[in-house]
């Protein structure tokens, strides 16, 4: 966009580009004191006003060029906003102002400068809003202003680019084929699944797709894992503007492009090798925690653009975004704040001259006593770095495990409300509840992360079957369950914390699944594995005859029926994944946060949608909280029937 579209009031601060000649000569270093100094003399005239860069043309190897312009957001200037991963700070770039000055720039700002500004000088400058540049990041008052309005600067951008990395690793053609994958996949939604309908190795031919060991699903595979989508900014990039593109190297793509392929692949609507090859030490895994933040990237984005993310609360926001990324500990609280419509309300307001400890300390204190719930805290609780109260979330953590438990589908307090004292002095909290019992049995860790706690021995991934089968055998030593309830029932219902993949309620249909889900660990274990040690073919067809479908166990792995098998399984893996299995002393099912132990007592609070584990301290009515879980039977209520006895819980 040319300059002289820039508002009459706007002020240039810097000079304009200089001739290639000039562009030649050696610029004279910013030191900090000088960049300090040069943001001096064009300080903001008002909390309304922003920077955007002018970014020359240039191609090649050239030198970066830019001017620095104040705009008045108010008067909706035209600008772009990028979107980028800071990376590692080598600042060993330089981003020339004029002649003598210039910023130096980290290695992944370069790329995107050199990959946006235009190669033809008679195109003018692209004019862009730059986080690093365009924020005086020494200056703690203004980047505290700066900070808070960033969700307004995103949202008033005429467009977010949201730049990956330059071209690399076949990337090019990694996006010809997610789209290629991605029309196909959409080909499919909505229509019935044909029998045989499958998307294994030997019938990609069928799908006119390529062969396993083509180039093209390995570039797939390494467009997904790009470190975009680790990084808290990315949320209030990618969600808070209508019109959000990717830009990887020089080619852009839809934003919706990479997050759809990982859905899709989830839906068992895209071959598996699109996302994860054993074969590819590099993508062998399906849990990567960029692959897990694109998918809460769709789903934030969809909320908001048909209009229930409006009404997303802090609590929920800060859950969300836990696992996501940031250089600086204080921007997972910072950075998500223009995503919360409770957010103005709660009353934090961004400040970095505060430490890490006390603005975690009070975010938590701020929410539980403004919102008297316990949503906050049905976040990931486990392996703190951080000195805290056991009731304060370590948001610098970036735990693998998320915290799928649907709380608004639950009602496990009956209504019955909070009672929420923080003693601040002490750093203690004070709530009002029942203490229903105590766990007898834990299980391993399910499906853990490559970062399970050293000494504790964890299941391998590829074994349900074996998970399964050795759970079935300890529930049934169980003689009822405390509410008459099938014991299958209410396994089956524990597993996948009684909740379907659209958020609602499982129905009766869900045992059906469960019985197709063990005849596919059947067939899988033993085509791939052979009948396991101790376990002889008429063993296999008994467990098989366990889980009856009223039919011969006669269908192929490729069966249509089998669909409703991977269906349970996909939910058992979201559900139960980096949890535990537990059972309590008076019989009841449940799944607890992996680092539960024996002895730890499950209590349901007033204004708690769920019920969370707790572990004594030694001292009377004080517990350390270790996070929430699922109780099958207890989750619409029925504890707080028939008067039960109120507990007094001190949290430290």
């Amino acid at each position: 966009m040319e300059i002289s579209a820039m508002e009459p009031e706007d002020r240039v601060v810097v000079s304009t580009r200089p001739s290639r000649r000039e562009a030649s000569q050696t610029a004279t270093h910013l030191s900090d004191g000088v960049n300090s100094e040069l943001y001096a003399c064009a300080a903001l005239k008002s909390n309304e006003h922003i920077r955007v860069l002018h970014l020359h043309p240039g191609e090649g190897d050239e030198p970066l060029f830019c001017s620095v312009h104040e705009v008045d957001l108010g008067a909706n200037p035209e600008y772009e906003a990028l979107s980028y991963v800071w990376g590692t700070p080598d600042f060993k770039h330089q981003l020339n102002i004029h002649l003598n000055h210039h910023f130096t720039i980290t290695s992944s700002l370069n790329n995107a400068l050199r990959d946006l500004r235009h190669a033809n000088i008679d195109a003018g400058p692209r004019i862009l809003w730059v986080d690093a540049c365009c924020i005086d990041q020494s200056n703690i008052p203004e980047r505290n202003q700066q900070v808070q309005m960033m969700g307004r600067i995103y949202r008033q951008a005429s467009r977010v680019i949201s730049y990956i990395g330059p071209e690399a690793d076949e990337s090019n053609l990694g996006l010809e084929f997610a789209s290629r994958l991605y029309n196909l996949a959409m080909s499919f939604l909505g229509k019935p699944r044909e029998a045989g309908f499958s998307f294994e190795l030997d019938n990609l031919a069928a799908r006119g797709l390529p062969h396993r060991e083509a180039i093209e699903w390995k570039a797939v595979r390494r467009l997904l894992r790009r470190p975009n989508a680790s990084r808290v900014w990315i949320l209030q990039e990618y969600v808070l503007n209508q019109n959000v593109v990717m830009m990887c190297g020089t080619k852009t793509f839809p934003c919706e492009l990479l997050p759809r392929i990982y859905a899709f692949h989830k839906m068992g609507m895209t071959p598996r090798i699109a996302v994860t090859d054993l074969r590819d030490e590099d993508a062998a895994g399906n849990d990567n925690k960029t692959l897990l933040n694109l998918a809460s990237m769709a789903s934030l984005r969809l909320k908001r653009l048909d209009g229930t993310a409006e009404t997303m609360s802090l609590a929920k926001v800060l859950i969300k975004c836990h696992g996501l990324d940031s250089t600086d500990p204080r921007d997972k609280v910072y950075g998500i704040l223009g995503l919360a419509s409770d957010a103005d309300n709660i009353g934090i307001r961004v400040d970095y001259s505060i430490s890490v400890t006390d603005l975690y300390i009070n975010t938590a204190i701020h929410v539980l006593e403004t919102c008297q719930n316990f949503e906050l805290l049905s976040c990931s609780l486990s392996n703190p770095k951080l000195t805290l109260p056991s009731w304060v979330p370590d948001w610098s953590t970036s735990p693998v495990a998320y915290c799928n438990i649907a709380r608004d589908l639950f009602n496990a307090h009956a209504s019955t409300p909070a009672s929420i004292t923080i003693n601040k002095e002490e750093q203690k909290l004070l709530t009002k509840g029942v203490l229903l019992d105590e766990l007898i049995y834990v299980s391993n860790e399910i499906f853990p992360s490559m970062g399970a706690q050293p000494g504790r021995p964890t299941l391998w991934p590829g074994q349900p079957f074996n998970w399964i089968l050795t759970h079935l055998s300890v529930v049934h030593r169980l003689r009822e369950h405390p509410y008459g309830d099938s014991i299958t029932d209410a396994f089956w219902r524990t597993l996948i914390t009684d909740q379907t993949h659209l958020s609602s309620r499982a129905d009766q249909t869900y045992a059906y699944n469960f019985q197709a889900a063990i005849r596919v660990c059947c067939l899988n274990y033993a085509l791939s594995m052979g009948i396991p040690r101790g376990y002889s073919d008429r063993d296999m067809l008994e467990l098989a005859d366990y889980a009856s479908l009223g039919e011969d166990f006669d269908w192929e792995i490729n069966d249509d029926r089998a669909i409703f098998g991977h269906d349970y399984l996909s939910m058992f893996q979201n559900m139960a994944g980096h949890r535990s299995f537990a059972i309590t002393k008076n019989g009841f099912m449940a799944l607890v946060p992996s680092v539960c132990d024996a002895g730890d007592v499950v209590a349901v609070f007033g204004g708690g949608n769920v019920p969370f584990v707790l572990r004594g301290t030694g001292e009377e009515g004080q517990f350390k909280m270790i996070g929430e879980s699922f109780v099958h039977g207890i989750m619409d209520g029925w504890v707080f029937e028939n008067d039960p006895q109120i507990t007094n819980f001190t949290l430290v």
